[in-house]
């Protein structure tokens, strides 16, 4: 017990003795009265991760899938994916579907669905984009939509058809998916851009049905050439540490526009690559949509006599040049005011090829297309009725 005592009246002793040590540390050296703070912790969470959706079940899993993946395991050596990560959901011709990972020394395989799901379903959007947010969590989202797509067209009322010969998003062994279930499939991913690695997705009719799924949208309203995007280019400007979503638009134009097809030396209208591109902002489309209500209601016919709209297509109809169309139609100018100014600040970003593939002019170009209903008996054109723009927009003023 005395021992004990005495230990202890050592211990308080020292203490005592130590605290004007202590007092001295704390307020740091007499000779800095500024003191050095403790370095912050290094934040070692993952700017942004992107998940490109690769649904390749179709002509494009033939190679090209493939090449776009060297592209971008391309990019990451030489460190263009700065502090971000690439995942890739991956449905093949042949072979596992799997999620990868694009890295700077490979690709890595994270996951392999044991029975190879439906891409074109919702719930397999939804549970790539589950396990996307486990592996690569990050302080924001992005996503490329990479297959085949034909905008809002509706050739089904169900999420997933078959036998269909148009399509809105994908073209899984003849499996299609509805823009209306894309943007079930997308809602609440919070995503800070989709950029459409596909064809005709750039109008007003898609965008506005998943206005809510993301910040921002780059794509081509027209044809998408070839490989689609230049991965071993383009994705620097995806990961910076800001997004540059017109860079990588511009990069894409750039990239097809300086391609020149030689063998058409009689015609060069046919030497050009047809390319256009656009970038639009989702927080203006709600106000483009009520402005644009107002013109239609205010209109004593949707389709102007002897109006002749700019088609963006030779194959489908479904497409006219939406800034064009408005311009034609409104015939009060403060209100025709009004809507482009709406309409600037919606479409950020637009530039074209003056012909597609040398069959038509592309004389004007706003960069977003609508469906212009001539009666209404065409409002069940691909199930028109059935899209949100439709009933929000339309239905008022053909009804």
């Amino acid at each position: 017990m005395e021992k004990t005592f005495i230990t202890i009246k050592k211990i308080l002793l020292a203490f005592a003795m130590a605290l004007p040590l202590m007092g001295v540390v704390a307020c740091g050296s007499s000779h800095n009265d500024d003191p050095t703070p403790d370095p912050e912790p290094e934040d070692e969470t993952t700017l942004r991760t992107v998940l490109v959706y690769m649904e390749a079940k179709n002509n494009l899993g033939y190679s090209i899938d493939a090449l776009n993946l060297r592209q971008m395991q391309e990019a990451a050596a030489l460190g263009d994916l700065g502090k971000g990560r690439l995942l890739v959901f991956h449905s093949p011709n042949s072979g596992e579907t799997t999620i990868k990972e694009i890295t700077a020394t490979g690709i890595d395989t994270l996951y392999i669905y044991q029975e190879a799901p439906s891409a074109v379903t919702i719930d397999c959007m939804r549970d790539a984009w589950a396990k996307v947010k486990e592996y690569a969590p990050a302080k924001e989202y992005g996503m490329v939509l990479w297959s085949h797509a034909t905008g809002w067209l509706q050739d089904g009322i169900a999420d997933s058809m078959t036998g269909a010969t148009l399509y809105t998003y994908g073209n899984e062994k003849n499996n299609k998916m509805n823009i209306t279930a894309l943007a079930k499939a997308l809602d609440g991913q919070e995503l800070e851009f989709i950029y459409f690695d596909c064809c005709y997705m750039m109008n007003i009719e898609s965008l506005y049905e998943l206005r809510n799924c993301a910040n921002y949208f780059v794509g081509s309203p027209t044809e998408t050439p070839f490989n689609g995007m230049p991965y071993d280019l383009n994705l620097k400007y995806l990961f910076g540490e800001e997004i540059d979503l017109i860079g990588a638009a511009e990069s894409t134009f750039n990239y097809y526009k300086d391609l020149d097809f030689g063998t058409y030396e009689s015609d060069p209208r046919y030497a050009q690559c047809p390319i256009t591109m656009s970038v639009v902002k989702a927080s203006e489309i709600d106000n483009l949509a009520e402005i644009t209500r107002e013109v239609y209601l205010q209109s004593d016919s949707l389709y102007p006599e002897g109006y002749e709209p700019q088609y963006y297509s030779d194959i489908h109809v479904y497409y006219s040049d939406f800034g064009d169309y408005i311009n034609t139609l409104c015939q009060d100018e403060g209100l025709l005011s009004t809507w482009n100014e709406i309409f600037d600040r919606t479409v950020i970003y637009k530039v074209n090829q003056p012909w597609i593939w040398g069959d038509f002019e592309l004389s004007r170009y706003s960069g977003l297309t609508t469906y212009i209903i001539k009666d209404t008996g065409y409002i069940y054109t691909k199930n028109y009725n059935t899209l949100s723009w439709y009933t929000d927009v339309v239905k008022d003023a053909v009804e």
